[in-house]
């Protein structure tokens, strides 16, 4: 795996399973506020989480309930959690089963702010339990239960003491009905002091910046080519089209290269393409009229005029943004890319075993290239794809 050279890497035993896990027969129940705990994940020498546990008083007489207690998870000051931040992701970054830590992936999702770091003041919380009280609770009602929020996977942190920087994922166990909560120790990795921050500007950026300054602020992404994004349309899980990027050489020395942003099917799906002439097939155009009805699509694909991308097994790669390769430091200005048609396009996928389509808009953000998707619409196969 490809890490940062400079990276001092130390390993913890992973512990396997899911957050939650059930009580041990007759483990004790933890009644009200739990005493607050240390955690100790990188080596900083000082905490970089606190357990904690809290009451929170929110009255129903008609219940006669008090409020609730509360777990909770907390940060540190100099403690940092991992995000997503685009349109289509902004969450806990939480990372797969077995998935390592990779510096320079990370690096590069923060630098085309993919990611970005919660605030390291210490005040972001993770409620992880609750557990209600009141004259009204019965002993046999007052358990712990989640409280719908707390994460399952394994989380991501930037510890930063002195002049040093450590990564730490970890996941937050705990236990049903007993309400005994844990953190779990996953990786950690010293990296450079700087690792993953932003590098504030020498100077002010001028008042007619073109991306916004003084207004209404435009995300700029950095000149280059991003990580690929996936992009889950209708939120089962499973994503349905990549923002993919690559570089292009007209020429094949360097000269006029430039990097180009666009969007391609995700495996197991398809977008719908059109010909147009003798052999030129281009994506289909969704009408935002009246929709498309499936003995629309069956007529053409019949006809020869419609095909799916994946019946010939090419790599569909739409090109959407683009800016010149050669473009000094700094923001650059991104422009659509030549031929590309600001109209809705058509995917075939599958949900839950159940297969459909839909459709959806790509939308470009210019000069700042920000680049995200819109669904629109989406049906069952066999059923009607309805314009919004």
């Amino acid at each position: 795996m490809l890490r940062l050279s400079v990276a001092a890497l130390t390993r913890i035993a992973v512990a396997d399973g899911t957050a939650q896990v059930a009580s041990e027969p007759g483990e004790p129940l933890v009644q009200g506020i739990r005493p607050t705990e240390a955690v100790y994940l990188s080596g900083a020498g000082s905490p970089d989480l606190m357990l904690e546990g809290r009451a929170e008083r929110r009255p129903d007489p008609a219940q006669r309930l008090d409020g609730w207690y509360q777990q909770v998870v907390r940060t540190v000051p100099g403690t940092a959690l991992l995000y997503h931040s685009t349109r289509h992701q902004s969450r806990l970054v939480e990372l797969a089963e077995g998935e390592t830590l990779d510096t320079a992936l990370l690096a590069a999702r923060l630098h085309y702010q993919q990611l970005s770091w919660g605030p390291e003041d210490g005040s972001t919380e993770l409620r992880i339990l609750q557990q209600a009280f009141g004259p009204g609770i019965s002993e046999e009602a007052a358990i712990w239960t989640g409280t719908g929020v707390q994460p399952d996977g394994v989380l991501v942190l930037r510890r930063t003491e002195g002049r040093r920087t450590w990564l730490a994922s970890f996941r937050v166990r705990f236990t049903l009905p007993a309400g005994t909560v844990s953190v779990v120790p996953v990786e950690t990795i010293e990296v450079p002091y700087a690792y993953g921050r932003k590098l504030t500007p020498a100077s002010p950026l001028p008042k007619d910046d073109p991306f916004g300054h003084g207004t209404a602020y435009q995300r700029v992404i950095p000149p280059g080519v991003p990580p690929d994004e996936e992009v889950d349309l209708d939120g089962d899980g499973v994503p349905e089209v990549v923002l993919v990027g690559h570089t292009a050489y007209p020429y094949g020395n360097g000269d006029g290269a430039y990097h180009v942003r666009g969007i391609a099917p995700a495996p197991g799906a398809a977008l719908l393409m059109a010909q147009h002439g003798e052999g030129i097939w281009t994506p289909y155009h969704f009408p935002t009229q009246g929709g498309l009805r499936p003995e629309q699509l069956q007529e053409g694909l019949a006809n020869g005029i419609l095909r799916w991308t994946e019946e010939d097994g090419t790599d569909m790669v739409l090109g959407v943004l683009e800016h010149d390769a050669n473009a000094p430091g700094g923001p650059v200005a991104w422009h659509y890319a030549e031929g590309f048609v600001q109209e809705p396009f058509v995917v075939r996928y599958t949900t839950y075993g159940r297969p459909m389509w839909a459709a959806f808009r790509v939308v470009g953000i210019l000069p700042g290239g920000e680049l995200y998707l819109e669904l629109l619409t989406f049906a069952e196969e066999g059923e009607v794809l309805r314009a919004p």
